[in-house]
């Protein structure tokens, strides 16, 4: 089955849920379903409605491997999963993807969970607003998640998970090529929040300029485990802590990354490498901060 835009431009064919409902639903899902050049807008779907009452606003998948390329995801609301909430199976995939200004108590943009390996790939999550945990991507399945050449920019979330967020101890996460700034929490984890034991690669990706009203603007380690390769981490505000909290039973390596030592914190183990890196950047007091993070 394929849905798709019939000029090619997602700006032009626009499903609207005027919010009296969700904007589109599918179940039990092949790989061969594909979703392409649309706006899903206006999703709303009410409180207590069927199926699962009101996740998934744009769009909700209740099961598969679809692919989701070059749509707009805009104006949705609902609890869980504004944009997209999809329980996937095999590969599900977005492409080129927009979700601007969505909202929902629990990730205004994408939530993926379910046990499946999804692509996130040349997509922007934007102005995730009115929203208490994941403004951008939350990652909560079972499963290894690829996201690529992606940008979480601006999103706003009343407690954790600004950016980006892995939660759960099967959920594995890449995150190569990708920009996270300009995302606020109330707490922190505005940039990456990883918790409940969620592992995450960093591949030359940047979490810069993210802020926190408490701790940990840019990484929120929480039960986590992070191992950062040529990444930047830099530049975040917070009151303490402002670039990393690397807290009990979470780990975080960074190797050949640009950071500053004195802005990271926490009980938690912090490895650093920085043999044959070449990397420009703040490298003293690396032997301190070691120690510091040593168990």
């Amino acid at each position: 089955m394929v849905l798709r835009g019939a000029t090619g431009n997602p700006a032009e064919v626009i499903i609207d849920g005027g919010r009296a409902g969700r904007c589109v639903y599918g179940a039990g899902l092949d790989a061969a379903t594909r979703i392409e050049a649309l706006t899903l807008a206006g999703g709303l779907p009410a409180v207590g409605a069927t199926p699962d009452g009101d996740f998934g606003a744009g769009l909700y998948v209740d099961g598969g491997a679809l692919s989701v390329m070059n749509c707009i995801f805009t104006g949705n609301e609902s609890a869980v999963g504004g944009g997209a909430y999809v329980k996937g199976t095999g590969v599900p995939t977005f492409v080129g993807c927009v979700f601007d200004r969505n909202e929902a108590t629990e990730t205004a943009g994408l939530l993926l969970r379910g046990t499946c390996n999804p692509i996130v790939r040349d997509c922007v999550f934007r102005n995730g607003w009115r929203t208490m945990v994941g403004g951008g991507l939350s990652w909560v399945g079972s499963g290894h998640a690829q996201v690529e050449n992606c940008r979480f920019e601006d999103n706003t979330v009343w407690e954790t998970g600004g950016g980006v967020e892995v939660i759960g101890s099967n959920a594995q996460a890449t995150l190569r090529d990708c920009v996270i700034s300009g995302n606020s929490a109330g707490i922190g984890g505005a940039g990456l929040w990883v918790s409940n034991w969620g592992r995450v690669v960093l591949e030359r990706c940047s979490i810069e300029e993210n802020s926190a009203d408490e701790t940990g603007a840019g990484v929120f380690l929480n039960g986590g485990f992070l191992n950062a390769v040529e990444s930047t981490i830099l530049n975040n505000v917070a009151p303490d802590m402002a670039d990393g909290i690397v807290t009990t039973s979470s780990a975080a390596t960074l190797d050949c990354c640009v950071f500053a030592p004195e802005a990271w914190g926490g009980d938690g183990t912090l490895t650093v490498i920085d043999d044959d890196c070449g990397v420009a950047g703040e490298t003293t007091g690396w032997g301190d901060v070691k120690a510091m993070f040593r168990n």
